[in-house]
C-alpha cells in the first residue's frame, strides 16, 4: 500500500485504529473463546499444558488444537507488526494515531 492509498484509507478511519477496528476486536475475542475452550479441554482429560506436550501423541487432536492455536498466534503477531510497518512507513513512527495516541512501539 502506498503513502498515498493509506492515506486515503486513514480519512474513513475516523478515531478507531487498527487495534480498535471491529474486525481486530472479532480476532480478540474469539482468541479469548478458543483459549477457555481449548483449556477446558485439556482440564477435561486431566492434563497440565506442559503434560500435554510431553504425552502429546497419546492426545493427538488436543495436541494439534495446542499447535493450531500456536500457530494462530503467531500470525496475530504478523499482522501487528504489518500493521505497525504500515503506519511507520506512511506517517512515520513518532505519528500520532486516530485515537490521539503516540505510536512508540519500539521504546523500552
Amino acid at each position: 500500500m502506498s503513502p498515498w492509498e493509506y492515506q486515503q484509507i486513514r480519512v474513513v478511519l475516523g478515531h478507531g485504529s487498527g487495534f480498535d477496528s471491529p474486525g481486530f476486536r472479532a480476532v480478540a475475542a474469539a482468541t479469548r473463546r478458543a483459549g477457555r475452550s481449548f483449556y477446558g479441554l485439556v482440564e477435561a482429560a486431566g492434563l497440565e499444558l506442559v503434560e500435554l506436550y510431553q504425552r502429546g501423541r497419546e492426545f493427538e487432536q488436543l495436541y494439534q488444537t495446542a499447535e493450531a492455536l500456536t500457530d494462530w498466534d503467531e500470525r496475530i503477531w504478523i499482522w501487528r507488526f504489518r500493521h505497525y510497518a504500515t503506519v511507520a512507513r506512511n506517517l512515520g513512527e513518532d505519528t500520532t494515531g486516530t485515537q490521539g495516541h503516540r505510536c512508540r512501539c519500539w521504546e523500552s
